[in-house]
């Protein structure tokens, strides 16, 4: 048994629209900008992350992930007034890259609007011969 590990993203793709499950519905009514439905997680490394590299094995793993792809949003031409996963127009990842220090990093984190935005958005910080980076997601992807 082999495992594919291309990045080619048609095996990844997903059915238009995709229904929320009761799960998700909760999550999304439940957000508010006074507590918003955001998951961070921290993560440093010794060494300075390279850019480009970063930024392709980041799209190779969304690839793999529909929901980090996609926004919520009711779909056009939709019977029900239903909110539903819409892949994005343009489903490259969100990376914020940052060259101030972490303080200025955090302080720049806003909430995710799964509407507008991806449901997943990275921080990087690259400085003095080491890494941060602040992975951003909404709770319900």
């Amino acid at each position: 048994m082999s495992i594919d590990r291309s990045t080619d993203s048609s095996h990844a793709r997903q059915a238009a629209p995709l229904a929320l499950a009761p799960f998700e519905h909760y999550m999304a009514a439940d957000d508010s900008a006074e507590y918003p439905m955001n998951l961070l997680w921290h993560l440093e490394f010794q060494g300075e992350i390279e850019r480009a590299r970063f930024a392709n094995a980041l799209q190779a793993a969304l690839t793999r992930h529909p929901l980090l792809r996609s926004r919520m949003s009711r779909p056009p031409r939709h019977r029900r007034s239903t909110i539903a996963w819409i892949p994005a127009d343009n489903p490259e990842g969100s990376i914020a890259w940052h060259d101030d220090s972490w303080t200025a990093l955090v302080n720049s984190v806003k909430p995710l609007n799964i509407e507008y935005d991806f449901p997943f958005r990275a921080h990087v910080l690259v400085r003095d011969g080491s890494s941060q980076v602040l992975l951003q997601f909404h709770h319900s992807a």
